[in-house]
């Protein structure tokens, strides 16, 4: 029971990294942000949290960035992309096929920069901001 629970849950997160993706080509970046964080919270998390309280202040943390990458994308690939970008890597997270790579942007570099220099990557799903979530 418990290696099919797993499953359903790896199923259900790249289900929800994918339809935030298409979020973001629709030009709805806040929207595919948020859910994405919240989905990566949620399964780092253990044993399961209670659900936030409704007033959430969520802050995007300074010169952090999280950057998926599309499906299937090899990992030597997705080093050399950082390597290219020269940022430092500080978590990478795994949903099935999907990787999320937490990123620290140099502050000698604009965010936006960043941002724009990982778009240009085929390979490169989303960037989207790091969410500090806070409750009121």
């Amino acid at each position: 029971m418990k290696p099919f629970l797993l499953s359903l849950l790896v199923f259900i997160l790249a289900h929800v990294v994918a339809c935030a993706g298409y979020a973001l080509q629709r030009g709805d970046a806040q929207a595919q942000s948020a859910s994405t964080q919240q989905k990566i919270s949620e399964s780092q998390q253990s044993p399961p949290a209670e659900k936030p309280d409704k007033k959430m202040k969520q802050e995007p943390v300074p010169d952090e960035l999280l950057v998926t990458f599309r499906d299937g994308t090899p990992e030597d690939r997705i080093d050399a992309i950082h390597q290219a970008v020269k940022v430092k890597v500080l978590r990478k997270l795994h949903f099935g096929q999907t990787r999320v790579c937490h990123i620290k942007v140099p502050e000698s570099q604009p965010l936006e920069a960043i941002r724009q220099a990982y778009s240009a990557f085929p390979e490169v799903e989303a960037v989207d901001p790091n969410y500090k979530v806070r409750t009121q």
